[in-house]
């Protein structure tokens, strides 16, 4: 199996292949090409040749189906995964079709502020662990058990840090 996802995904979004994938998704069962094409109101040499290019990347598996003589197709567990997630991602409006249309700096606004947060959030975290830990030498927290106290500004500082650094490495 060729595992460029470029390619896969460049095979998949052929809309005559989405199409397939879908139909044989919610069939659950083995369809042959005059039963895809009846479908999909398409030539059966049309369907034929989408069928051979998921088949050559493992997207679709073909059985010889004896009850009606020809090939029947289904989708694999691969392709079902890749097609229900796309799905999803568009259903729950994790990636909406505006986006498509947003410029470039926009876009990357959006993570330039997304990533200020998680840098406001360290240094938040760093602040709480200070402030836990030497409140009580100016009398805002009451004295006692300063040794979980200390483990308390280690913890927070360094929660606080792993956020830092995450804004850095831009993950």
């Amino acid at each position: 199996m060729n595992k460029d996802p470029r390619k896969i995904l460049e095979i998949i979004s052929e809309e005559t292949r989405f199409e397939i994938l879908k139909i044989l998704s919610s069939k659950g069962r083995y369809l042959t090409v005059a039963e895809i094409s009846e479908m999909l109101l398409k030539d059966k040499k049309t369907i034929d040749k989408h069928l051979r290019i998921m088949l050559e990347y493992n997207l679709l598996e073909r059985k010889y189906l004896e009850t009606e003589k020809a090939y029947g197709y289904y989708i694999t567990s691969f392709a079902s995964y890749l097609l229900n997630s796309i799905l999803r991602a568009f259903e729950t409006n994790i990636v909406s079709p505006s986006q498509y249309f947003e410029g470039k700096e926009e876009i990357k606004l959006k993570k330039k502020r997304f990533l200020n947060s998680y840098q406001l959030l360290g240094i938040f975290l760093i602040f709480i662990g200070f402030f836990i830990s030497f409140g009580s030498r100016i009398n805002l927290i009451p004295t006692g058990n300063e040794v979980a106290k200390f483990i308390s500004l280690i913890l927070f500082t360094l929660l606080g840090l792993y956020f830092i650094i995450q804004k850095r490495d831009g993950k």
